[in-house]
């Protein structure tokens, strides 16, 4: 995902909607994926030392990616803030 949020627009060889519906159906996936990560974590048990470990390092990917989203090129999409929105709350 981060790779994917650093990419620039001129980059892409698709242009104007083409390019809108390609990016939001990317971001689509990762706000999805996000969110699967969020509810699986949420059924882990804590009080093992790799359980916490998995958490930390989630989490920490976590904040990387909405970093990113935050500093992207596509933070004026919806579906950007949307996935920024969705990284947060799994955050916390």
């Amino acid at each position: 995902m981060l790779a994917f949020l650093k990419i620039w627009k001129r980059d892409w060889t698709e242009q104007g909607q083409l390019l809108k519906v390609r990016i939001n159906t990317e971001l689509s996936v990762y706000q999805a994926a996000a969110g699967l990560q969020i509810k699986s974590l949420s059924s882990v048990d804590l009080n093992g030392k790799s359980s916490k470990r998995l958490l930390h390092g989630t989490l920490a990917l976590l904040i990387e990616a909405a970093e990113a989203c935050l500093f992207c090129v596509w933070q004026k999409l919806r579906i950007c803030d949307e996935l920024f929105s969705s990284l947060l709350v799994g955050i916390s």
